[in-house]
């Protein structure tokens, strides 16, 4: 077992060189790995390093193979240097195993989420042939609590509270399970009780739910929506905006369905070549912090330059749905409602800056319109960068760098 974790680590650290993103893969109920073998080879074709957990998923109660299974994925995550963001694909009990974790966890880097025919409100098969001889035995513990009855994980979890897509099936290969289910089914889960509360997208395939995660159609949804947030291909849910510093690119994706007047605003700023020129001059670390609660951010713009557009009215994060993330990028901004070419980026979470956080006094947070995609060692190196050039602002002592780091170019991809 040491000696397979060892290959696969060194594989990861070959394959992956250029990833930053890394999805855990976890299988249903039964199942093993080897199962969504097909999905993992498309996402590592797409440029994802894909990290497909097998986990003994007949032995223990969910309680126990939550922990298990994500806790491995997200260890071979960060061993491949490929954890500034962790999305998950699930199939089946992967996507309750998920919900389970984060019901009392965090995964501070957390991005997209797929679900692939998950029981999210439970499956009336279970309770139907509970007593059935050697179901047990088939199902073992997890299984049992896949129902809608007192045992019933799905159903004590709380709604979704981070980016979910879900893909439901309709084609079943079970008729004697189907006959026990709300139709349409996927042959072990009708396809509304594999629906949350909190999903941002959802959609029906013509798969069965033993195959859908090998099936051509949810494996193109699934990396779309990795990709944009949307299995929608014409919905214009993100716009990609490429920065050329004096250190490296810097890839975004901004989201105006979430945050249309910041996103408008900021494209403003790129379209019309005002952020050329400008810099990052500003790092704010947990070392420097004169504010509290403490951050962790990089700041740029054009600093005292008159600033080419109007100030932007402030969209909250309660309004648009966005979190202070590792890698958002955020407004600046004194008074609500004054941001205009002052931008900050997120090393690690930042909830603090959130609506409702404690580091600005009007409790307003500052407004997230997208996030990196591509470059946070860029981001980081600029983090680290030596900062202590003079400056008559108390505040800011400390915080400024001796070289600021040009902007160069920003462009739409």
């Amino acid at each position: 077992m040491i000696r397979r974790l060892i290959a696969i680590l060194v594989l990861f650290a070959v394959s992956a060189v250029h990833a930053e993103e890394c999805v855990i893969l976890l299988h249903g109920l039964a199942r093993t790995s080897a199962s969504m073998d097909s999905m993992a080879e498309a996402l590592d074709e797409a440029g994802y390093l894909s990290v497909n957990i097998d986990y003994p998923s007949r032995e223990h109660p969910i309680e126990v193979l939550a922990p298990m299974a994500i806790g491995k994925g997200l260890v071979l995550c960060d061993a491949a240097g490929a954890s500034d963001r962790v999305h998950f694909v699930t199939h089946s009990l992967g996507g309750i195993l998920v919900r389970q974790y984060l019901s009392d966890k965090e995964i501070p880097n957390l991005g997209r989420v797929v679900m692939l025919g998950p029981p999210n409100q439970g499956s009336n098969a279970v309770d139907e042939f509970g007593d059935v001889p050697g179901v047990h035995w088939v199902s073992g513990p997890a299984g049992r609590q896949l129902g809608k009855g007192a045992e019933s994980v799905p159903l004590r979890l709380g709604p979704a509270d981070f980016e979910l897509g879900i893909i439901a099936g309709n084609r079943s290969i079970d008729p004697i399970t189907s006959a026990v289910l709300d139709n349409p089914d996927d042959g072990k889960v009708s396809v509304e009780d594999t629906k949350l509360e909190g999903m941002d997208d959802f959609v029906v395939v013509e798969n069965s739910h033993a195959f859908m995660m090998r099936m051509r159609k949810p494996v193109e949804l699934t990396i779309r929506f990795l990709q944009t947030g949307s299995f929608d291909a014409a919905a214009v849910r993100v716009v990609r905006i490429l920065m050329v510093t004096s250190l490296g690119d810097i890839e975004f994706e901004l989201y105006p369905d979430k945050a249309p007047i910041t996103v408008a605003g900021f494209l403003r700023l790129v379209d019309g070549g005002h952020l050329e020129g400008g810099t990052f001059y500003r790092v704010v670390s947990s070392d420097n912090d004169n504010g509290n609660p403490v951050i962790s951010v990089i700041q740029g713009g054009i600093g005292d330059v008159e600033s080419p557009i109007p100030p932007m009215a402030h969209e909250t994060t309660a309004d648009s749905g966005l979190r202070h993330r590792n890698g958002s990028i955020s407004m600046a901004r004194a008074e609500v409602g004054t941001a205009t070419t002052e931008f900050f980026i997120c090393i690690g979470d930042q909830p603090a800056l959130d609506f409702g956080g404690a580091r600005n006094d009007d409790g307003q947070g500052f407004a997230v319109f997208g996030r990196v995609v591509d470059g946070m060692d860029i981001v980081r190196a600029i983090h680290e960068s030596p900062a202590d050039a003079p400056t008559e602002i108390e505040y800011f002592r400390g915080q400024l760098l001796e070289e600021p780091v040009e902007i160069v170019s920003l462009q739409r991809l």
